[in-house]
């Protein structure tokens, strides 16, 4: 921790349009965007949300005026806490959300392709979900693209250091088939 504490780039106290010590600040939300990118494989990271589910309420609005939707699948395995937050932001809102469940601590597929229909604008998941279970949804993400809608996921970045990237579920190459 001290030699990260020490690095000159978090405790540059100018930068010419903030004489205060935001360099350092902004130089750690940089590091960590790049770490985040690094670990998911995605191109972009956000760092401007305040917990997860504000970032999945972002994401779903998000989802929602990209596609012109108004369907949100919500898995159950996506933490109570963050779906409660999601209803309530939403409460005031036109948007239809269906819940499937989940059974022996894994998402039912089954129960996610049945209610992913063009009306849908976004399939969120959670990885480890609530329950602690780990699982590789790239078959969730290419239905969820080949129906028009955007996958969402909730993930713990330290899971992606020894899986593969979330980045790499919307693209499986021919040689990656059966690899998790």
């Amino acid at each position: 921790m001290d030699a990260l504490a020490s690095r000159s780039e978090f405790y540059t106290a100018y930068t010419p349009y903030q004489p205060e010590c935001s360099q350092g600040w902004l130089q750690a939300i940089y590091e960590y965007q790049t770490a985040i990118c690094e670990l998911t494989g995605l191109d972009v990271s956000n760092a401007s949300l305040y917990d997860g589910g504000t970032a999945l309420y972002e994401a779903a609005m998000m989802a929602i005026r990209l596609t012109g939707r108004k369907k949100i699948i919500v898995d159950s395995g996506v933490s109570l806490i963050y779906r409660t937050m999601l209803y309530t932001y939403t409460s005031n809102l036109s948007i239809e959300f269906v819940e499937t469940p989940v059974a022996h601590g894994q998402s039912v597929r089954e129960d996610i392709f049945k209610q992913l229909d063009d009306k849908t604008a976004a399939v969120i998941t959670q990885n480890p979900n609530f329950f602690g279970a780990v699982d590789d949804f790239s078959d969730i993400v290419k239905r969820v693209h080949e129906k028009g809608a955007l996958a969402i996921a909730s993930v713990y970045p330290c899971r992606w250091a020894y899986l593969r990237a979330l980045g790499r579920w919307a693209l499986i190459l021919p040689q990656e088939k059966g690899r998790v």
